[in-house]
């Protein structure tokens, strides 16, 4: 496996920090014009982002993008981590979203997505938006493939969101 510097690293986690805040900014104001069509976004205004290096495990960074309700800030925190981890141990069974582990009665939701060196998460909207704000994330930062993006829009079901035109550029 090829070694990550710890110059290179800094770069990416920045990189990927900034892509994140540009998206959830993107989302917000998208949101605003969509409100009757997306109820569930309503009121949400940012969250957690994780950012777990893929092949140890470890988080690397985990840090607010937008804004939380202070009462709501450590739960979202620890569900992004959690998120994290969990798709860090299923990797091996072949999952590249937590989506696939999630159990709402367990309290684990969507909102992982793996990528070549990095798992992203976020916690903030539901878990759809979560997904969502990886994806691109990764996608800015990454560039990712466009078979592995329709995968995983099929695996969490987001396509919903995909459709709305200006979110719709973001994966472009």
């Amino acid at each position: 496996m090829k070694k990550i510097s710890s110059g290179t690293l800094a770069y990416e986690v920045g990189a990927t920090i900034a892509a994140a805040s540009n998206t959830v900014t993107t989302l917000r104001n998208v949101l605003e014009k969509y409100q009757e069509k997306l109820p569930d976004f309503q009121r949400k205004y940012g969250g957690f982002l994780c950012i777990m290096d893929i092949r140890t495990g470890k988080i690397i960074k985990t840090t607010l993008i937008g804004a939380v309700p202070s009462e709501k800030a450590e739960r979202y925190k620890s569900l992004s981590q959690e998120k994290a981890q969990r798709l860090f141990l299923n990797i091996k069974g072949g999952h590249i979203t937590s989506y696939e582990s999630r159990s709402p009665q367990g309290d684990k939701w969507g909102g992982a997505i793996a990528t070549e060196k990095l798992i992203l998460s976020f916690s903030g909207f539901p878990e759809d938006g979560d997904t969502f704000i990886c994806l691109t994330t990764a996608h800015e930062t990454m560039k990712l493939k466009e078979e592995y993006k329709k995968r995983i829009i099929e695996i969490t079901n987001i396509g919903y969101l995909v459709e709305v035109p200006e979110l719709k550029k973001l994966l472009q």
